[in-house]
């Protein structure tokens, strides 16, 4: 008697899947997890799954490489020892998921919340087409990412970009994190033991003594963001409202470059041309505040809120602006300086855009 032939394992290339699809070819992975002979290992390539929700869905020992996860729910799926290089998570719900012993060189979960989620034993690296060898450029990046009682141990990451992240209780114990990027990133109490950290950069970022006292602060660059005394912010603040009633004449331009300013209280404030670039504002309170020409290059804007606000002219080039509140601001040309609102990634669509 002549067994029935199994199905022909095919990589699917550069195609748009949809929900529909999508549950059909993992409840065919499925089969092919159990051993069964109509089973189908899931091998995807190029393929655009953005927006999809695949919560609880099993991806273990699937191929998806170089395609579009970005703006999925992956809230408790479970993608252990897959090969996912190459692939996009960026602004993605990925709360719980397991990745452990993955494949996610060059990988991105920028802006992601992967909170609770498991990457123990991954690799992280650069990109895998570019082999191990050169530099660190293509490594997985987690910018702006939400990092809550996240699992890296024994992880391989060098040259991985946390910068602008939200860390709070991750694990590193044990991974490789030579060359890694840290810059304006909280990380607060993390565990970092046997974790190897020659050239990561903190530069900008604040960092918790408990994690701090658990690295060889030899090996590492950067100076850790500086907290600023609630009188001193006020004492500037008004050095900058004289300073732009005056035209420059008297007064201080408000500069608070690369300062700590998270949860400060800035609402209805004069903020108009001041230089805050790579300064920390993590759950600021901007609403109603005036910042015409304010320059707010490279900040980590995370979960700042800056409904009704004036943002004419100001320059908002890579900034981190992962639950950015934006409702009814007022963007567009500064009058007299031909300066347009730039670099603003909103949620929130709700801008006005000044006649």
């Amino acid at each position: 008697m002549v067994g029935r032939k199994a199905p022909k394992r095919q990589v699917i290339k550069g195609l748009k899947i949809d929900q529909v699809t999508i549950r059909r070819l993992v409840a065919a992975h499925g089969e092919y997890l159990a051993k069964r002979a109509r089973g189908v290992r899931l091998m995807l390539d190029g393929c655009d799954l953005s927006g999809l929700d695949l919560s609880l869905m099993n991806f273990t020992e699937a191929l998806i490489v170089r395609c579009d996860l970005s703006r999925c729910s992956l809230r408790g799926a479970r993608f252990v020892s897959a090969i996912l290089s190459g692939t996009v998570f960026d602004e993605s719900d990925v709360t719980g998921a397991i990745f452990e012993r993955a494949d996610l060189r060059g990988s991105t979960f920028m802006d992601s919340n992967l909170t609770g989620a498991s990457l123990e034993s991954t690799d992280l690296r650069r990109n895998f087409e570019a082999g191990d060898s050169g530099d660190a450029s293509g490594s997985g990046r987690f910018r702006g990412a939400r990092l809550e009682k996240t699992k890296f141990a024994h992880s391989r990451m060098k040259g991985v970009d946390f910068s602008g992240a939200f860390i709070k209780g991750a694990d590193f114990s044990m991974s490789d994190l030579r060359e890694a990027s840290f810059i304006g990133a909280q990380l607060q109490e993390s565990v970092m033991a046997g974790a190897k950290m020659g050239g990561a950069d903190l530069s900008g970022a604040v960092v918790d003594s408990a994690t701090m006292n658990q690295t060889n602060q030899l090996l590492v660059s950067g100076t850790v963001a500086k907290p600023v005394a609630v009188d001193e912010i006020r004492a500037a603040l008004r050095d900058h409202d004289a300073w732009v009633a005056s035209m420059g004449r008297e007064g201080t331009r408000l500069d608070l470059s690369g300062r700590d300013l998270s949860g400060v209280d800035f609402r209805a404030a004069n903020l108009g041309a001041a230089i805050l670039r790579g300064a920390l504002l993590i759950g600021a309170d901007l609403r109603g505040a005036w910042l015409l020409a304010t320059d707010f290059r490279d900040c980590n804007l995370s979960d700042v809120n800056l409904s009704g606000a004036d943002i004419r002219g100001s320059d908002f080039s890579g900034a981190h602006q992962r639950g950015l509140v934006a409702e009814n601001v007022v963007v567009g040309v500064l009058p007299g300086l031909n300066l347009d609102t730039r670099g603003l990634r909103p949620n929130s669509t709700a801008m006005r855009r000044a006649a």
